[in-house]
């Protein structure tokens, strides 16, 4: 069976693990430390609820950028639809290129 395993940089140091198909999360203080983690607790797991994964994982990453305006900044409507098109549009071309790669 193969699952999938999303790894971050923790902030107080070493990794969290993050399996999405069942939800288990392990940390440790290297990649092959918290994949290890991961893998026991993902193995417990599907001993106590069974699954049946059809097919493979589909991974994909995206970008999201953040801009900053003015809290209570006066705007009209128009403005704040303009404003919500931009990002709308700029998140598509981060995420469209994202996926090419």
């Amino acid at each position: 069976m193969e699952l999938s395993a999303v790894l971050t940089a923790a902030p107080e140091g070493g990794f969290v693990a993050f399996n999405p198909e069942t939800g288990t999360t392990t940390q440790g203080e290297s990649v092959e430390e918290a994949l290890a983690n991961l893998r026991e607790a993902t193995e417990l797991y599907l001993e106590e609820f069974p699954m049946t994964v059809v097919g493979r994982p589909l991974l994909t990453t995206s970008l999201i950028t953040k801009r900053r305006y003015a809290q209570h900044a006066p705007c009209d409507l128009e403005t704040l639809n303009w404003r919500a098109d931009f990002l709308y549009e700029e998140m598509q071309d981060a995420l469209s290129y994202q996926i090419a790669l």
